[in-house]
Parts: C-alpha cells; sequence; structure tokens
C-alpha cells in the first residue's frame, strides 16, 4: 500500500544514484502533500490516461500518471502533448472562479517568475519561487 512515507523513502533511497542527494525536507513536504495535490488536481478538471501508473525512479510502487491531451487539435497543444491537459484544465478552473491574466490571451508562461494572476477582485498573485502551491491555491 502507498502511503506518503513511501514516497519519501522511495525519493530519499541511498541506493538510487539519481535520487539519494536529494533535499530531505523538501522531498517530505513533497511527499505530505501528494495525494491532496493529486485530488486538487482531479478536483480542478485535469483528466487521466485511464491506465495504470508507470513506476519510475526505482521506486517501490507505479505512481507515474499521464494526463489526457487538451484536444486532438494541434493547434491549441504543442504536438497533441499531455502537459496541455494539465495546464488547460488549471486554466479552465481559475477563469471560472474569476480569475483573470495578465498578459496575451490565453496561458502563457515563459517561466515561473512571468506567471501573475489577479482575481475578480483585483487582488494580484504572482509566483514565489519558494510557494508555488500556495501560489496556485490562490489563484484556483
Amino acid at each position: 500500500m502507498d502511503s506518503a512515507d513511501q514516497v519519501y523513502l522511495d525519493h530519499t533511497n541511498p541506493k538510487n544514484l539519481e535520487l539519494r542527494f536529494s533535499d530531505r525536507d523538501l522531498v517530505r513536504v513533497w511527499a505530505d502533500e501528494n495525494a491532496a495535490t493529486f485530488d486538487f488536481l482531479l478536483d480542478n478538471g485535469v483528466k487521466f490516461d485511464e491506465v495504470m501508473p508507470t513506476l519510475v525512479n526505482e521506486g517501490t510502487i507505479p505512481r507515474l500518471f499521464r494526463t489526457l491531451p487538451y484536444s486532438d487539435d494541434l493547434t491549441e497543444t504543442i504536438n497533441g502533448s499531455p502537459g496541455s491537459g494539465l495546464v488547460r484544465a488549471l486554466e479552465k478552473s481559475a477563469r471560472a472562479k474569476g480569475v483573470g491574466f495578465a498578459g496575451a490571451s490565453g496561458l502563457t508562461v515563459r517561466s515561473y517568475q512571468d506567471v501573475m494572476c489577479v482575481n475578480q477582485w483585483g487582488t494580484r498573485f504572482w509566483n514565489e519561487l519558494d510557494n508555488s502551491y500556495g501560489f496556485l491555491n490562490a489563484c484556483l
């Protein structure tokens, strides 16, 4: 059975050459918020492919889920990539909740520092790199 503790152990395993030097405090927070973040994505319209998740990073439990592309129209996605299913669903949910986006039409992000949202009351939120989860909650 999967748990936040198992996610933490899998991503701090000293035998894993890629993950053994991960920041333990950061991995702990990420592991603790993993299930809540997945629920947040589902609640905000993100759809996932109905297949068994993939085992990655020498983990003990399959956890890698793939989002469905937003559309088959290549003018609405980047080569039909599934990332569009994540970003466009969150954009649609944010707009339905009164969030406006500064800049050109649509949601365009060049870097995390460029992201800025304005909610229906005109309050601005921008991404503080150390608090992107809080930023996303504030926007949605």
